[in-house]
């Protein structure tokens, strides 16, 4: 097998995981299944990845590298506050949405008990906080109120990955095409909750389908 075949195979094995973690959950899914998706041997997870949670970890450490350099760079795009946080609102919903599968695997990983990826979990989610310290405190927040931030990290990420795993749901539901002019609102619906809260919302320009009714 040349080097080109034995990139293709380890790439083949990524891709294959992410998505039927993505579907199944990562308990549910075993090396075997992966082996036979990606038309490979099961030695070769073994040898790329050191087995099944060598792959998660791959997973986890890519989606949370690249969410971290879409933030940082997010950041240098507005001069304001809140410029600044329309702007890393509509990376996080881009890369999510261009990143649908791995997105959900990584974020529904995160309270799994897993020895092996529990010090990359957690770097991941310091390195992201350090990375955002002073826009937060420019916003009037108190760096140092670990219980604010463990309450509001968390809940905009779960809006952001909570609706691209319930799309399909919720298109049949309301009957919503989820397109580009779609997404343009729904990152500022986020961004605007996040600043002012739900009396915020409340005075959003309504959508094309709300002026119509």
């Amino acid at each position: 097998m040349t080097q080109e075949e034995k990139q293709a195979a380890r790439t083949r094995i990524l891709k294959t995981a992410v998505s039927l973690f993505a579907r199944k959950g990562y308990a549910a899914v075993g090396v075997r299944e992966i082996a036979a998706q990606a038309e490979v041997n099961i030695s070769m997870i073994s040898y790329y990845f050191n087995g099944k949670v060598g792959i998660l970890a791959e997973i986890v450490d890519e989606f949370w590298e690249n969410y971290h350099r879409h933030i940082v760079k997010a950041m240098d795009r507005g001069e304001t506050p809140e410029i600044k946080i329309h702007a890393i609102t509509g990376a996080m919903v881009d890369y999510v949405r261009e990143n649908k599968e791995l997105a959900l695997v990584a974020f529904h990983t995160m309270p799994l008990e897993i020895p092996e990826i529990a010090n990359l979990k957690q770097k991941s989610l310091m390195k992201i906080m350090g990375s955002v310290q002073s826009l937060i405190a420019s916003l009037g927040l108190d760096i140092n109120d670990l219980q604010l931030f463990s309450i509001i990290g968390p809940a905009i990420m779960s809006l952001i990955v909570t609706h691209f795993r319930l799309r399909d749901f919720q298109a049949k539901v309301f009957d919503i095409n989820f397109d580009d002019a779609f997404y343009e609102r729904y990152k500022i619906i986020i961004a605007t909750l996040l600043l002012e809260g739900v009396q915020g919302l409340a005075r959003l320009p309504k959508s094309n389908t709300e002026k119509n009714a």
